[in-house]
């Protein structure tokens, strides 16, 4: 992808604001996913925790990392599109 249209793909998501991205790119798309497979890998690497115990974890854990991804990575974005269309 050129980066013009990853300027113009950047300009489109921050239209639905940063809540919106760190809900949908950092917990629904990172954090949930992520704590499942983490999930599934200590189900039947570890057992010496009951499962409900690990998906609990998982579930709590990873969501609330991802608003710590989504909201860095959203600054990042945000930085490099005001500096691509700011030049100074």
């Amino acid at each position: 992808m050129s980066k013009e249209k990853k300027y113009e793909r950047w300009g489109r998501i921050r239209k639905n604001g940063r809540k919106n991205y760190i809900i949908k790119y950092g917990v629904i798309l990172w954090g949930i996913p992520t704590g499942i497979i983490w999930f599934l890998g200590m189900h039947f690497l570890q057992t010496t925790n009951p499962w409900y115990i690990q998906l609990i974890i998982a579930l709590i854990i990873f969501p609330l990392s991802g608003i710590i991804l989504g909201s860095v990575t959203w600054s990042a974005g945000e930085k490099k599109y005001s500096d691509h269309n700011n030049p100074n």
